[in-house]
């Protein structure tokens, strides 16, 4: 058993937070709401993120809000490399993690 979780169980912990909704993209993707405020979404393709290999849009992405810009550069300076960012969310608090 692995200590990772995986997109599979991304519903099962989202939605174990209190009060936490699901809303699904008319292309099957979900997003996390709490009071109908996003917290979670799997990003669709878009040309802020790409393969650096191949140059493919990526489409394995998960953007998480977080408290604030002190935590999500904390978050972003993490040596692991675990989570991103693009300039599409330069001055927003959330980050970016690709989960393929």
């Amino acid at each position: 058993m692995s200590d990772v979780a995986l997109m599979t169980d991304l519903d099962e912990l989202a939605l174990a937070l209190p009060q936490t909704t699901k809303q699904t993209s008319d292309d099957g993707r979900p997003s996390y709401l709490v009071h109908g405020k996003l917290f979670c979404c799997h990003r669709s393709r878009r040309p802020d993120v790409v393969d650096p290999s191949t140059g493919e849009l990526l489409d394995d992405v998960l953007m998480f809000r977080v408290p604030d810009l002190d935590v999500k550069e904390l978050m972003l300076a993490d040596d692991r490399g675990v989570f991103f960012t693009t300039r599409h969310f330069d001055g927003y608090a959330a980050v970016l993690l690709r989960i393929g």
